[in-house]
């Protein structure tokens, strides 16, 4: 009888040591396989991300973007519109990758001049493969806010209904953060100003400049600043910023960007200074959240960001795709609940302290095991919704997609009406 554990003959000692050597050459073929397939999709993506070299800065998430939207752009007769034209790449991507006609939306002046000479930027990028006549009977540029959608659209023939697919890409373009004269960038010195366009049409009087970065800082209550800073940027130092700004500013009022720049280093403490860190584990610049609070206010980007979702609910035909990419948890969280069926409302600007805690209180209730469970007020506008993240390859390369999130859904058959507006 032989004992576990021990060998019955000589033999199996060379068994077992061809055994594994084959186990270990086997996992070797494995790894230079699983490399070799790993170097073949980075340079894949590498080419794609080249193909459109032409524009002023890297799409986000391009990829998953174009697997949703493609599959209902298959006609001539198909119709995206692209919210948020900004460098110009996702609707180069639409542009190449689609036969479908292609409408852009912006209301930076700067995008205005970036999409005349898009079709022909791109059929050169594109080595002849789309001419450039094909591209620009098929683009269609419009300036303005995309909370204005619908009106635009309807001046250029599109009715609500007829659209197949949209895309939302949230947040300014990289173009913006380069540009230290606009203001959005806290890394070069410039006018604290972050308006995205200079004039403002809707507010009265008719085409008075907007108000500034600067304005705001310059003229809003210590309590104001701090609301801002809290609400729509999560700063944990906002009340102690918003009170030496106001202190600061009685001596000298702010212009530039770099003097509120000094002003937040100054006052940070030395520990939070060295632990301060990005999601990437990277040093973060302490003026990060506090100039995101003021572009946000400055442009009023949540109530846009309602006006363009409800927008693009109306506009769609049923089956047609939204995507939608946001960059701030904010925008995350108003994208989830409109895609799930629950009314949006304005952020306001600023609150008195009891609207402040009547709106926590409704904020626990609504997080309540009842109200988790209770059937949404009004039928669904969209189903089959996703929410997806991006690869660890694009993160590598592309660092400021490492806060972005997508959001995918399907037009369901359900109409808009006042109902789903209300507030």
């Amino acid at each position: 009888m032989v004992m576990a554990g021990t060998l019955c003959c000589s033999a199996c000692v060379r068994c077992t040591g061809s055994a594994r050597q084959l186990s270990s050459t086997a996992v070797k073929l494995a790894r230079v396989t699983t490399k070799c397939r790993s170097k073949q999709l980075k340079d894949r993506e590498e080419k794609k991300l080249k193909r459109y070299g032409h524009v002023s800065h890297v799409p986000v998430m391009m990829k998953e973007c174009m697997e949703h939207l493609v599959p209902v752009l298959k006609t001539k007769e198909s119709t995206v519109v692209d919210f948020t034209f900004g460098g110009g790449g996702h609707t180069s991507a639409l542009l190449d990758q689609t036969p479908a006609q292609v409408y852009s939306i912006d209301r930076d002046p700067a995008a205005c001049q970036l999409a005349e000479t898009l079709p022909a930027c791109l059929a050169e990028a594109l080595d002849g493969q789309r001419s450039e006549e094909e591209l620009r009977e098929r683009f269609h540029f419009v300036h303005g806010r995309f909370g204005n959608v619908v009106k635009l659209l309807k001046a250029k023939g599109l009715q609500p209904g007829s659209v197949d697919a949209i895309l939302m890409d949230l947040g300014p373009s990289t173009g913006q953060f380069q540009e230290g004269q606009r203001g959005f960038s806290f890394m070069e010195d410039g006018p604290l100003d972050m308006r995205m366009d200079v004039l403002d049409s809707e507010n009265p009087p008719k085409g008075a400049p907007r108000r500034t970065a600067a304005d705001f800082v310059n003229n809003c209550s210590s309590r104001e600043l701090a609301y801002y800073f809290r609400t729509f940027a999560g700063e944990r130092f906002a009340n102690l910023y918003a009170k030496h700004i106001v202190q600061a500013r009685e001596k000298e009022k702010f212009k530039t960007t770099q003097q509120l720049v000094a002003i937040i280093y100054n006052v940070t403490p030395d520990a939070v200074k060295m632990r301060a860190r990005d999601s990437l584990g990277r040093p973060m610049n302490l003026a990060t959240r506090v100039f995101a609070a003021l572009r946000v206010v400055v442009n009023d980007e949540f109530g846009e960001l309602r006006k363009g979702l409800y927008a693009a609910a109306e506009l769609l035909r049923p089956g047609g795709c939204l995507a939608v990419i946001t960059f701030h948890s904010l925008e995350a969280i108003v994208t989830k609940n409109f895609l799930r069926g629950k009314a949006l409302q304005d952020p306001p600007l600023f609150e008195s302290s009891y609207q402040v805690k009547e709106a926590k209180k409704k904020i626990r209730w609504e997080k309540s095991r009842k109200a988790r469970f209770a059937a949404p007020e009004y039928d669904l506008l969209f189903e089959r919704i996703k929410r997806m993240k991006p690869s660890p390859f694009e993160l590598r390369k592309n660092a400021r997609a490492r806060s972005s999130i997508l959001f995918t859904g399907i037009r369901s058959d359900t109409l808009v009406t006042s109902r789903h507006k209300k507030l």
